[in-house]
């Protein structure tokens, strides 16, 4: 009786996880909490070490959280490497998943669902929210917790869906209730996909194509016989593929192509007789140099007869505006803004492709844009991919200070921001890397990177009948992430890769993964 009640409350605790995860930073601390204590209750010691000589796997992750110990040897606060090494505690989590009883098919079944609905629920909630307050920033689109990772939530939200509603028409006996169910699936993945493209996370969109790709290939080369007669899904598939990658070529090449052939006929003077001025030295922005084309004393004159705010306050803005559109920068060109064009720019939107609810326009050119900036001034305030360059420089320069010790546990954003502070870097502090495998390099140099990619990799060549291609896809979107994240020093995201990696390798059926 008493083992029926622990095996229900560490169920009822998966379940408030998986809902938790996309949801809540707060409650996955406490679920983490409560599900060691409820493992420690149970008390059948004996079960637990049967169960672990099954899943001998799990030692590498208890094994790696003590190879954290090794970030003391160095450190010059051992009170603040001793929280460091207590916040690294959920690495003990697979020991638990692995030595606790694993629920049924169908309860495994209900928990994917239940993750799936939540990150619906929580997309469908964060798209009105946003509408009904503006849309101002994309970080706001992470109401819970944050964007990136929140994407990461949906891709993967995608993928179980379609797992159930193939594993659904797999099976031989359809009813309308299973219908019904597996086109919730679909629908459920179809929305998720339409959430990436309108909020569009680079990183959410880059790891869909990417596992499209990868997935269309399983089933092309290794499980022909799964669309035997069907092979249309796969030949639309990778036609989609390659309109897609076409459209993105496309988009690059018309946004930096320029003709410099004009400027060998530039006019001199605007349709009212002023002079233009023309700055051949500008950047390109859309297919178009800012600098051409451009007479202050109209646009200061028609801007003023269009508008109330201050023609100093938006000048640069103005200018990019008519730029995007193709515009010259003169009367000709204010005159033919609409009053939506004229809200826009007093709202700071500088190109036409900004407004753009959903497409490759609106999620590139911002980005290309920086870059631009950064290339021509070194500035990188404008874009996060640039900042995040200049934390890898520098982390890369404190690193080689101390390559076999590194700064001590919990002492590599101090580290970090020294190196910062003595180049006078504008970057605000405590940022931390932006880069996983350079956090563990500031924090136990390369002993600990070592450490960390053999236990990371332990997985794919130490329990080979779990390299499934759900689990291979969800190991790899978190191996990209480290690249752009600390994604393992918020305890978010460290719930997130260790609750899922145990439920895949030590608490789920084979058949959940195919």
């Amino acid at each position: 009786m008493l083992k029926k009640a622990h095996q229900h409350i560490y169920y009822l605790l998966l379940l408030l996880f998986a809902v938790a995860l996309p949801t809540s930073k707060a409650a996955i601390n406490v679920l983490g909490g409560a599900l060691f204590v409820n493992w420690i209750l149970e008390w059948n010691w004996k079960e637990k070490w049967a169960l672990l000589k099954e899943n001998r796997l799990s030692l590498v992750f208890g094994l790696f959280f003590l190879a954290f110990a090794y970030g003391f040897i160095s450190t010059d606060d051992v009170s603040v490497s001793l929280r460091a090494w207590v916040s690294k505690i959920p690495f003990l989590l697979p020991i638990v998943i692995a030595t606790t009883e694993k629920p049924d098919l169908k309860r495994q079944k209900f928990l994917m669902l239940t993750f799936s609905i939540t990150v619906t629920v929580a997309s469908v909630m964060s798209l009105i929210i946003l509408q009904i307050n503006g849309y101002q920033n994309i970080r706001e689109c992470g109401l819970f917790i944050s964007h990136i990772r929140f994407s990461i939530c949906a891709v993967l939200a995608i993928l179980m869906n379609f797992l159930l509603a193939k594993q659904i028409y797999e099976e031989e006996q359809l009813d309308k209730r299973k219908h019904l169910m597996a086109w919730l699936n679909i629908a459920m993945a179809v929305w998720c996909v339409i959430y990436l493209f309108v909020i569009q996370v680079f990183t959410g969109i880059v790891l869909l194509f990417l596992f499209v790709c990868i997935i269309l290939a399983y089933y092309l080369f290794a499980r022909q016989h799964v669309f035997k007669g069907k092979r249309w899904i796969i030949g639309g598939g990778c036609a989609l593929l390659l309109f897609v990658i076409g459209w993105f070529i496309y988009v690059t090449v018309d946004y930096f192509h320029y003709d410099k052939m004009q400027e060998k006929s530039l006019p001199v003077l605007t349709a009212a007789g002023n002079p233009y001025v023309h700055d051949v030295n500008s950047y390109v922005e859309n297919g178009h140099k800012v600098g051409l084309f451009v007479c202050e004393e109209e646009l200061r004159a028609s801007w003023q007869q269009r508008s109330a705010m201050p023609y100093d306050s938006v000048r640069q803005t103005l200018i990019r505006y008519l730029n995007s559109k193709g515009q010259t920068k003169d009367a000709a060109g204010v005159s033919a803004m609409s009053n939506t064009d004229v809200h826009r720019v007093e709202s700071g939107m500088a190109n036409v492709a900004y407004a753009e609810r959903i497409g490759l326009r609106r999620m590139l050119y911002p980005t290309y844009f920086c870059f631009t900036l950064y290339e021509r001034d070194g500035i990188f305030f404008n874009s996060s991919v640039l900042q995040r360059v200049e934390l890898w420089k520098n982390s890369w320069v404190v690193f080689k200070e101390r390559p076999w010790t590194g700064y001590g546990l919990g002492r590599s954003k101090a580290a970090l921001n020294r190196q910062l502070d003595r180049i006078h870097s504008p970057l605000r502090r405590d940022m931390g890397c932006h880069n996983q495998f350079l956090t563990y390099l500031l924090t136990g140099g390369i002993p600990l990177l070592l450490a960390f990619l053999l236990f990371f990799a332990s997985p794919l060549w130490l329990l080979k009948e779990k390299r499934t291609l759900f689990y291979c896809l969800f190991w790899m979107a978190i191996f990209l992430s480290l690249f752009a994240e600390d994604t393992l020093e918020t305890g978010t995201g460290l719930y997130f890769y260790l609750f899922f990696s145990s439920f895949l390798l030590f608490n789920s059926h084979q058949e959940i993964q195919h």
